[in-house]
């Protein structure tokens, strides 16, 4: 029986490795037919705007007393569906005082052929810091929607209270938008998600060094929601640690998680909270048949990894067994005070991995740029620094006031509307989630202008990385490239920050399916790439060993959301144990969009399971295909084998999660012959092999698991 069932679908803003999003999954504003109820003049419409032209298509001045709402309602370039991100990116001339305008309320809503569908207040916080934003850095308000539409409306409400005393700033609507999701990422593993939520479920546990009626009401509340259908339900600590009350909540998982390779956890929200003080107050255990098997450590050894909706995985890597698994508050930690506590899971590593669309140029190729600014920043600089064989750029704080500490690194190819833009920091750089407050993210053009920011945590993503590196980052809705970190200073002295490199890549939907026992295909490896001459493409898969298989359908898509269609089938070897290669070519493959492939693997008993989703590019010349054995390889080297010849200046590169170049290696010229790549010295992991032509685009791409 195939294991491959899917049982829920998480966003996430996090981890998926493909090419990038094609360029008809993005829709903005025309210019064209804005409409305005503004009552008392409060909108003016930009005089130059034009269909396309991404600069400015109105601006709202300030209310008059108890003034009525600014509407402004702007038509886009097409129909999106259900699933995009809808919203407009503003700015604002914010020069003066802290202004009344905080007041006001905004709301966001879609319509389809001017009928109303969707209707999303803005967040306060979001709103506030969009406002006070510095002049010019234009941020985005957005909802996911769950209708389809073809127009964007926001209402500014001045309310009871907008007084209009202080300095009030006009916002600028640059442009709306709608944005496709990125495409779904396969993780295997269990959540503690069931029909029904019984008390064999679920436990939990006080432990106290004061008397037991003095912690009686330090537990968890609802504790019913961590097990139950509903992923936005959820159980919380109670009020009473730091009293010397501990709690624990216990939950069964749907499943038994293999162990090695998978990580433990929950998810828990507010995650605004997940600062140094409160991961050393938390330990996660796991258990197997209600005996335990592990446990955490320290606060330190747990991974972070945010989410939307102020939600975090906080977990730790697992080498047994299990299929439950509890999370503790200590008794000495008040800041885990009504901690949100969602569901448990035990997810593959894979799901807490990145994999780089593109990434920085090295910074020996000199393609970056920093500078100080503002009103003082004594001491603050930047240089270049090398520590376990890798250079990266330390921006020295110093003193400061109201200055700025900034950097811009060069991508080495294009980021594409709807990825996510990120910057890749030193170990323990901005453990604390408060230090976002003073931290801007920003994307550019080729020319260095600049093309949307993103701040504090309710609007940048942050992860910490299995080496205690971290990654900040947004969801962007414009082609862009280069990325930028822009450090506002307090009157402080900081510590420095590290800065590893700049990446985008394509986050979606995190599919999870069932993680028992071994699969009845091992799939090993799975791509596309033009054939020779083209338009056509071929799709080539290899497994490892086959049990009851009866065939293979490859499908595709131009819009995953949309649904797949199979291009072909190719029979299977029903049961085999050595390595097996198959291939079929898609004569009809689409020329100029991106095209999106899975492979559909059908049993005897005709139950399926779905491959990862791979990407094809538009036609723009032909790659070359290869593959790597062994898949997994045990550390030392690795080969590759090529489908056809290799052109002159071909190079092989091995990246981290993160996209951190470890290896090059150039490959021979005309190579129809495997070529070798050293693997000595990696640790235990994923990997990522690119091939790259001599101008450094990529050919190809292969997924590398190092064993011990």
């Amino acid at each position: 029986m195939s294991t491959f069932c899917l049982v829920l679908l998480i966003w996430v803003a996090s981890m998926a490795g493909s090419t990038a999003r094609a360029a008809d999954r993005v829709y903005y504003s025309t210019g064209d037919s804005i409409s305005v109820s503004s009552g008392s003049g409060r909108v003016s419409i930009a005089s130059k705007v034009q269909a396309g032209v991404l600069s400015l298509a109105a601006s709202v001045r300030a209310p008059s007393l108890l003034g009525p709402a600014a509407t402004v309602r702007l038509p886009l370039s097409g129909v999106a569906p259900a699933g995009y991100r809808a919203g407009v990116l503003v700015s604002t001339n914010n020069t003066g005082l802290l202004s009344t305008r905080l007041l006001e309320t905004v709301t966001l809503r879609t319509y389809l052929r001017n009928a109303l569908r969707e209707t999303q207040p803005v967040s306060a916080t979001v709103l506030q810091l969009a406002l006070l934003a510095a002049a010019g850095q234009p941020q985005q308000l957005e909802f996911t929607t769950s209708l389809s539409f073809d127009r964007v409306e926001v209402s500014f409400d001045p309310g009871a209270l907008s007084l209009n005393l202080l300095s009030y700033p006009t916002t600028n609507i640059l442009y709306a938008y709608a944005v496709a999701p990125g495409v779904p990422k396969l993780v295997t593993g269990y959540l503690s998600q069931f029909g029904s939520a019984t008390n064999g479920l679920y436990s939990t546990a006080n432990s106290a060094s004061l008397p037991v009626a003095v912690c009686a009401a330090s537990t968890v509340v609802n504790p019913q929601h961590a097990v139950d259908n509903s992923l936005t339900n959820y159980a919380a600590f109670t009020t009473l640690a730091g009293l010397g009350c501990a709690s624990t909540l216990q939950v069964k998982l749907a499943g038994t998680v293999p162990g090695q390779g998978y990580r433990a956890g929950f998810v828990v929200g507010s995650a605004g909270l997940l600062d140094v003080g409160l991961l050393n107050g938390l330990r996660l255990r796991t258990f197997l048949g209600g005996a335990e098997q592990e446990a955490s450590g320290a606060g330190s050894l747990l991974n972070v990894q945010l989410l939307a909706d102020d939600q975090a995985f906080v977990s730790f890597p697992a080498t047994k067994a299990f299929d439950g698994v509890s999370i503790e508050r200590s008794a000495a930690v008040a800041l885990a005070n009504d901690l949100r506590l969602y569901y448990g899971f035990g997810l593959a590593e894979d799901a807490f991995t990145t994999s780089p669309i593109v990434t920085s140029f090295d910074f020996s190729q000199g393609r970056y740029t920093s500078r100080q600014g503002g009103v003082v920043c004594a001491g603050c600089g930047s240089n270049l620094a090398t520590a376990g064989g890798q250079t990266y750029l330390r921006l020295s704080q110093g003193i400061a006031a109201g200055g700025t500490n900034s950097a811009r690194l060069e991508l080495n190819g294009p980021g594409l509307a709807g990825n996510r833009a990120g910057i890749v920091l030193g170990q323990n750089t901005l453990l604390n989630l408060g230090a976002l407050a003073n931290v801007v993210l920003a994307t550019y053009d080729a020319a260095g202008n600049v093309l949307e920011t993103a701040s504090s945590p309710n609007l940048l993503n942050l992860s910490v990385l299995p080496d205690s590196r971290q990654e900040i980052s947004f969801h962007t809705t414009r082609n862009f490239a280069q990325v930028g970190l822009i450090i506002n200073q307090t009157l402080a002295a900081s510590a420095d920050v590290n800065v590893y490199s700049a990446f985008a890549d394509d986050l979606g939907l995190l599919q999870v399916q069932p993680a028992a026992g071994p699969l009845p295909v091992v799939l090993t490896s799975f791509g596309v790439r033009r054939a020779p001459g083209g338009p056509a493409a071929d799709v080539a898969w290899a497994t490892a060993s086959e049990q009851r298989s009866a065939y293979f359908v490859v499908e595709r898509a131009t819009q995953p959301q949309a649904g797949f269609v199979a291009v072909g089938q190719v029979a299977a070897a029903g049961s085999s144990v050595g390595p097996r290669r198959y291939t079929l070519r898609d004569a009809a493959a689409p020329t100029r969009t991106t095209s999106y492939y899975r492979l559909r693997q059908v049993d005897a008993d005709g139950t399926e399971s779905l491959s990862p989703v791979v990407a094809l590019a538009p036609l723009d010349g032909a790659g070359a295909g290869f593959a790597l054995y062994p898949n997994p390889s045990p550390a030392g080297a690795v080969t590759l084998s090529f489908d056809g010849p290799v052109a002159e200046g071909t190079t092989a590169v091995i990246y981290s999660p993160v996209g951190q170049v470890l290896r090059r290696q150039p490959v021979r010229a005309a190579a129809e012959q495997p070529a070798t790549v050293s693997t000595a010295g990696l640790p235990a992991g994923i990997y990522h092999v690119v091939l790259r032509d001599a101008a450094g685009q990529p050919l190809g791409t292969q997924r590398l698991v190092v064993s011990n």
